[in-house]
């Protein structure tokens, strides 16, 4: 059944990716954006959705107008263009908390979330994340709510920034170094293709999933960053770049193994289509082609 689904952070990579998802199953999408907001993502489907910038309107009123029935809240601030941690608050914390309560007011029935696998202690963006969820989780005797998990998703034309994005670019260019930590770190690396399959399922489940429910989106393998660095060279034939590990510090606080267990959503009917080979070879043809 056709929803109207108001989706925040429909710009970025997550986002678009799972825009142009609902598009295609014919739900009905409001996208609430900031005005500045880069619209290259989402060129293709600009005509087939309503866009809403949110400087000059009251949340509630949108909901209410819109006739929401559903909010994907993917809006996020990871901190990395040098915002002070009051601003990744205001992104991660204020805004979500304002729309949650307007949800409430305007008796949206679900409130799906996109929280994160890092723990909070690692960074302001970690830390936001999961105040915002302690508050989220008060709340769900007032809306349903759903709290999704992802672990490290990646693909093509992923943020240049994202860790396989800038592996798979210099082994491409067949730059002479790339600088690691030790790369002992564990990480479950999710093709985004399955993340946003993720999503869909969730979303086609719904009716089954009411108070609060908590979904890890992973692969449910862990490998080390450095075999994951190392198996990128492979797949990319690079025999010139060297992986320099151990130049850069280890960050703080980080996480040295994510602990995933993607079972519940199995039992929604959704399965890994692309193992992390499958994903690393169709960002290298990617690169390849551009």
């Amino acid at each position: 059944m056709c929803k109207r689904i108001l989706i925040t952070g429909g710009t970025g990579y997550l986002g678009s990716n799972i825009l142009a998802a609902l598009i295609k199953l014919g739900h009905e999408v409001v996208l609430l954006k900031r005005r500045n907001s880069s619209i290259d993502r989402i060129q293709n489907h600009v005509a087939s959705i309503k866009m809403i910038d949110i400087e000059g309107v009251t949340l509630l009123e949108v909901l209410l107008q819109n006739n929401i029935d559903t909010i994907i809240h993917l809006a996020t601030s990871y901190g990395r263009n040098g915002e002070s941690h009051f601003e990744i608050r205001k992104t991660n914390v204020e805004f979500p908390t304002n729309l949650l309560d307007a949800a409430i007011k305007a008796k949206v029935r679900f409130f799906i979330n996109t929280d994160t696998a890092l723990p909070a202690e690692v960074n302001s963006y970690a830390f936001t994340k999961k105040q915002f969820c302690t508050y989220l989780q008060s709340k769900k005797d007032r809306i349903n709510v759903i709290n999704i998990v992802p672990e490290y998703f990646y693909g093509p034309d992923d943020d240049s920034w994202k860790l396989i994005t800038m592996i798979m670019r210099k082994l491409v260019q067949q730059s002479p170094v790339i600088e690691f930590t030790d790369g002992l770190q564990q990480r479950d690396f999710i093709y985004i293709t399955d993340v946003v399959n993720a999503y869909i399922t969730i979303l086609s489940n719904m009716e089954q999933l009411k108070g609060w429910k908590e979904f890890s989106v992973s692969s449910g393998q862990t490998i080390s960053i450095r075999e994951m660095a190392e198996l990128c060279k492979d797949l990319c034939n690079n025999e010139t770049t060297e992986l320099a590990f151990g130049v850069i510090p280890n960050r703080q606080n980080d996480l040295l193994l994510s602990s995933t267990n993607n079972l519940a959503l199995k039992q929604l009917g959704w399965n890994l289509q692309f193992n992390l080979s499958d994903g690393i070879t169709l960002m290298k043809n990617a690169l390849n082609n551009n």
